[in-house]
């Protein structure tokens, strides 16, 4: 079922993105079109979860200053129907970077830029500082990298963990045996015990004494636990050094204690696939549990390649990305992989002056339902097409053991689900369609077209820019929107 609301317009504003939406309400993020000599200006809105009738809306100072300094909004987030805006500030001299909140009450009023706390950094230009919120503990750890000399210099962290008052729990400066130029780190989160976990990738140092292999990724994908009460540091590499590891994402599973480790591979280089992997480790021993590293099967080859590349063994040439995982109850879970590629173009007028701009392309998703012991039950793909950087990606919702995706497509591929049809059309503005895949346990598929996009007010529906209201639930609040017009949409998924 879905319902579009009432015609709602904010003068001016460019953008639009729902940011939470709780059991009563929708809170909603937008920015004023930039101008000339100006960026544009943020404003916070709450509307009603069913009416769509607007609270309060308000322009909130993207750097306010505190005591004379210059302060950067950085993380807005909603906590019992308040935005909490959090800001920056770096001091030079010391060396330090201050945390302060402004609350927004439930009723809109503004409060004041309060100081909550000091974590260590270095040069805010050259040092870098990342931020991972826990939303199991409502903690967060802050990791801040030190400006280094040299980037063979071993690499410097610091690490630092806030309770949901943004207070100082824990603090630990690392180095490890590796540079800052062969090494990068993926990702960061807490166990449910409050160790720190990091997933770092590191490549082969020659000068350091590794040995350099030939016609080989030549880098190493390790987890490194934190333990917060001794401060002891263990490592664990997921042994993953012999395959070009092109999209891996780490996530938690606390009701069934593990983390988890899935991505896409290649064995010949980079920019080419072969397979994906699963790996699920135990959250406090960090001993595997599961692991699968499993090429495609010749169904899916055959969307992207014929028979005789696929005897040859040739690999896919598409740059699929891993987008979404979703954990399921028993500890396995479900990957979506999605066709991302970015075109750079450079143009030039007769005055010699050059500009660059950019396309996107958005393709296919590639679903995988992945057993607790990494056995892959099954793989889908569903085909799309589209290149708006705007209105690209997708929506998932899980409902009564059913995935159900939703994007924006073009109004003939229902010929291409019927059978009536082998291509796939790309969807345009002009002629998409609201379309929603459902796959079942098996892996089934089932197409239908939710809602027509076009209407007498030319709104155009945002998958990424649209939120659920719970996990599990089957409801969805969407947004369509075009400039400063927008109407808010309830989902609500049936079997």
């Amino acid at each position: 079922d879905l319902t579009w609301g009432p015609l709602i317009e904010m003068d001016d504003v460019s953008t639009t993105d729902i940011i939470f939406v709780d059991q009563e309400n929708i809170y909603l993020k937008a920015y004023t079109s930039p101008g000339l000599f100006s960026t544009g200006t943020l404003i916070l809105s709450k509307f009603d979860k069913d009416s769509h009738e607007l609270y309060w809306s308000m322009e909130v100072e993207d750097h306010p200053e505190y005591l004379g300094k210059e302060c950067h909004l950085v993380d807005i987030r909603v906590e019992n129907g308040e935005f909490h805006l959090i800001y920056w500030n770096h001091n030079k001299r010391k060396n330090e970077t201050y945390i302060f909140r402004s609350i927004i009450s439930e009723d809109g009023q503004f409060g004041e830029l309060d100081f909550i706390t000091t974590i260590h950094t270095d040069d805010d230009d050259e040092g870098s500082y990342s931020v991972y919120r826990d939303r199991n503990s409502n903690k967060t750890l802050v990791l801040t990298t030190h400006q280094f000399e040299e980037e063979e210099d071993n690499r410097i962290t610091n690490l630092d963990i806030l309770d949901s008052n943004l207070n100082s729990q824990f603090h630990l400066e690392i180095e490890f045996p590796f540079s800052y130029e062969y090494s990068t780190l993926k990702d960061a989160s807490l166990t449910k015990n409050g160790n720190i976990i990091l997933f770092v990738s590191v490549k082969s140092d020659e000068d350091r004494g590794d040995v350099i292999i030939d016609d080989a990724p030549n880098k190493k994908w390790l987890f490194f636990q934190i333990d917060t009460k001794t401060n002891e540091i263990f490592e664990v590499d997921l042994g993953l050094s012999e395959y070009y590891v092109n999209s891996a994402e780490l996530n938690q599973d606390n009701e069934n204690n593990i983390f988890y480790v899935a991505g896409m591979y290649g064995v010949d280089r980079y920019d080419r696939n072969s397979g994906t992997f699963f790996i699920s480790l135990d959250q406090d021993s960090l001993t595997v549990k599961g692991k699968t590293v499993a090429e495609f099967d010749n169904e899916t080859r055959l969307h992207y390649m014929d028979e005789d590349d696929i005897e040859d063994g040739d690999e896919v040439r598409r740059p699929f990305k891993l987008r979404n995982t979703i954990k399921r109850e028993d500890g396995g879970i479900v990957v979506i992989f999605e066709i991302y590629e970015v075109h750079a173009y450079t143009r030039t007028d007769g005055r010699g002056n050059t500009t660059v701009y950019y396309t996107y392309d958005y393709g296919d998703l590639l679903v995988q339902n992945i057993d607790p012991n990494g056995d892959i039950a099954w793989t889908s793909v569903i085909p799309k097409r589209y290149d708006n950087p705007n209105f690209g990606g997708f929506q998932t919702i899980v409902f009564d053991d059913k995935l159900h995706i939703l994007y924006l497509d073009d109004e003939d591929n229902i010929e291409y689900w019927s059978g009536e049809d082998d291509d796939i059309h790309e969807a345009r503005i002009t002629s998409s369609v609201i379309a929603m895949v459902t796959m079942d346990l098996q892996g089934n598929m089932t197409y239908q077209v939710i809602d027509e996009t076009e209407d007498d007010d030319d709104l155009c529906y945002r998958p990424r820019g649209s939120c659920q209201v719970y996990k599990g639930n089957g409801e969805a609040i969407w947004i369509r929107s075009s400039g400063d017009e927008f109407r808010f949409g309830n989902f609500k998924a049936f079997n």
